[in-house]
């Protein structure tokens, strides 16, 4: 009703605009929440300078929050500060104390694993930010599932419809610029008659 009765649309100003990426600065986006997951911070600093990329994260930070928070930046900028590791500089390995010949252990303080300690509701976050910006806006259905988190789609009462769209369910048919009923036809006037006049079964 509302793609072909103007009255019925919403203003321009609440209408969501999807805002394609630059596939490049999308990659470097997408590369640089993976650099940081992986600690390897030096890299990412890079990235993250790059023209645009800020933006387009800060832009979708809130898909990398499991509840659609803000933030999503700052935690990982955050997450920047303490890497690489001030133990073993991102080796994963430390030599042990006055050791002849050289023997190694597992850095005791990253514990030989570089990058921020995520739980699995937070991995899928930042993978559903990767898969949306990568994807652009030919996303298939599984790809809108994964961004959304499978939220369910809400089921429309058809009474509820109608008042939403403040229209009158007996007259379904949209003719000649207004809503008419199933059995009600738009019959031409006599010339000089004026317009147009309303007709029952096709009778004036």
């Amino acid at each position: 009703a509302r793609s072909i009765d103007r009255r019925l649309a919403l203003p321009e100003w609440s209408s969501k605009r999807s805002e394609a990426s630059d596939p490049t600065t999308a990659y470097l986006a997408s590369l640089f929440v993976g650099l940081v997951r992986a600690g390897d911070t030096v890299r990412a600093q890079k990235v993250l300078a790059q023209p645009g990329v800020r933006e387009l994260i800060k832009r979708n930070e809130r898909l990398l929050s499991p509840i659609g928070d803000t933030g999503g930046l700052s935690n990982l900028e955050r997450e920047m500060t303490r890497w690489p590791c001030p133990e073993c500089a991102g080796k994963r390995i430390v030599r042990k104390y006055q050791s002849i010949p050289p023997q190694y252990r597992v850095c005791s303080v990253c514990n030989g694993t570089l990058g921020p300690r995520i739980i699995p509701e937070e991995l899928a976050a930042q993978l559903r930010f990767e898969s949306r910006i990568l994807a652009g806006t030919a996303r298939s259905w599984a790809s809108e599932v994964l961004s959304d988190g499978g939220a369910p789609l809400r089921d429309v009462d058809p009474d509820e419809l109608v008042k939403v769209l403040r229209l009158d369910p007996s007259r379904p048919l949209w003719r000649e610029g207004r809503w008419l009923a199933a059995n009600v036809q738009p019959v031409q006037a006599p010339p000089g008659d004026g317009g147009v006049r309303e007709g029952v079964d096709g009778k004036k």
